[in-house]
């Protein structure tokens, strides 16, 4: 599955790649759920949430590796379905031999 991510200021550069803002920068911290990124699987999406902005394409098994430690994916913030992708938990079932897809 592929996921779009945005990022800051007009920048066509992602983050990691001399884009102005890393996946850090766009960490939200909230009462509720802890520190959440959010993420999206269709550009349209993105554009609902964010508007205008910057943007790349990644694996969600490249995700995994971007997210800071502790940081979780919120994916499709106002889609019809939310959900919390939870890095952690795919490191330890892909580190036991679990497959996850």
């Amino acid at each position: 599955m592929k996921m779009a991510l945005m990022f800051g200021g007009g920048n066509t550069r992602p983050p990691g790649q001399g884009g102005k803002a890393s996946l850090a920068d766009l960490v939200s911290e909230t009462a509720e759920a802890g520190p959440l990124v959010p993420v999206f699987t269709s550009v349209e999406g993105l554009a609902r949430f964010a508007g205008a902005c910057g943007w790349a394409s990644t694996t969600v098994e490249d995700l995994v590796g971007l997210l800071p430690e502790g940081v979780r994916a919120l994916v499709d913030p106002l889609g019809e379905r939310p959900f919390l992708l939870d890095a952690e938990v795919l490191r330890a079932a892909e580190a036991a031999g679990v497959g996850v897809e």
